[in-house]
């Protein structure tokens, strides 16, 4: 569904890319540049979030799972 999307953001400098069924998501250190260099490269999203890291996704990267209460 998105494979031409993530043709168009191979050449991002993004430390990750995960493509999934509905959304693509780029692990960058700025997030506001690479948003507005996806809409440069004539992408627009239909939505977009720019969040900072936390440390569950730290956990998450170094752990490969989720905490269980």
């Amino acid at each position: 569904m998105h494979d031409a999307a993530a043709d168009k953001l191979k050449d991002f400098s993004a430390e990750r890319t995960e493509v999934l069924a509905d959304r693509i998501l780029l692990y960058v250190a700025d997030g506001d540049a690479a948003l507005a260099a996806v809409r440069a490269s004539g992408l627009e999203p239909l939505t977009s979030l720019v969040r900072r890291g936390t440390l569950e996704d730290v956990f998450l990267r170094l752990t490969g799972r989720r905490l269980e209460d």
